[in-house]
């Protein structure tokens, strides 16, 4: 079993006391806080390795190179994407979130085409298609819930139609804590020749996630949701659908060749990281999958499930 007294020890920003208490911080949803070992490695690569990837022949750059790439690896397995081909570093879930609708939403969702949501969405899982709908005249459907808020698969098998296009949805609620039936959904959307978009933001932490299994088209969550560092995260989309989806942003790193009037892409997957990447983010958060990994998912998800059957009851005891 987890030894908490032994994780918080990891945890240098609980040493301290905030209004003559020990601090005790609960507010995971939004950001989680560092262990010990995530910061050394970002200071490690900062007083050592400090230099851009794959632009330079010299050692420094080649040891940062071997390192940022080793941290695409690390989520690879993670998540069991099948290739790191499949494995973007982005800013965070957001940022991962409004690629797709752009770079791939723009291109497979024509006027009177239906984007599917839910209400237990963050905005960011809201926006994006909002927008995207806006652009393209296309319908924003509502898929309902059940009475104990995750999305109803057999009602949305009567809304989904031959017009889906996308199902937009989160795999674990930051509101409810609810977790959806994603292979459930992904061939539903499928059948009808649609795409689904996972955000992963608040299930990636918890769990096990294997993207394969669950046969999500993309998927998306943040590095500083999981003991990682802020300004990083990570879209996962399968290999097919990457090669058809266009960049966003455009630059240095993301490019082939560029002639006076055009240009062509580089290769997957540097086609869509544009400029200098946030290399100490994604040495970080290799780091914080390692340290995720040392304690256990499986052992992370029963630990809440115990704080859950404690908790749940004296809250209810609560009047109101």
């Amino acid at each position: 079993m987890m030894e908490i007294a032994k994780v918080r020890q990891d945890f240098p920003i609980l040493f301290q006391t905030v209004n003559d208490e020990p601090l005790i911080y609960l507010d995971n949803a939004a950001t989680t806080q560092k262990p010990k070992q995530v910061i050394s490695a970002i200071e490690n690569y900062y007083a050592h390795d400090n230099a851009n990837v794959h632009r330079g022949v010299h050692t420094l750059s080649e040891r940062a190179t071997k390192q940022y790439e080793e941290a695409r690896e690390t989520v690879r397995a993670f998540i069991n994407a099948a290739s790191t081909k499949e494995v973007l570093f982005t800013r965070g879930t957001t940022t991962s979130l409004n690629w797709v609708a752009q770079g791939f939403g723009d291109q497979v969702v024509e006027a009177g085409d239906e984007i599917y949501i839910t209400a237990l969405e963050h905005h960011s899982n809201v926006v994006p298609w909002q927008q995207l709908a806006k652009r393209k005249q296309a319908r924003l459907v509502y898929l309902p819930l059940t009475d104990e808020g995750s999305v109803d698969v057999a009602a949305a098998q009567t809304v989904i139609s031959s017009k889906g296009k996308i199902l937009a949805v989160t795999q674990a609620s930051n509101v409810m804590g609810t977790i959806n039936p994603i292979k459930e959904l992904a061939a539903l959307i499928h059948a009808v020749g649609g795409y689904i978009v996972v955000d992963g933001a608040q299930s990636t932490p918890h769990m096990t996630v294997n993207v394969q299994q669950l046969d999500a088209d993309f998927f998306a969550f943040s590095g500083h949701k999981m003991s990682g560092p802020t300004g990083i995260g990570v879209l996962y989309g399968k290999e097919a659908l990457l090669e058809q989806m266009t960049p966003v942003e455009f630059g240095g790193e993301m490019i082939d060749f560029v002639y006076d009037e055009t240009a062509t892409w580089a290769p997957l997957p540097y086609k869509f990281e544009a400029g200098t990447p946030n290399i100490a983010g994604a040495i970080g958060l290799k780091a914080a999958i390692d340290y995720l990994n040392e304690i256990g998912m499986t052992e992370i998800q029963e630990h809440e499930h115990q704080i859950m059957r404690y908790l749940l009851p004296k809250i209810q005891e609560i009047a109101g």
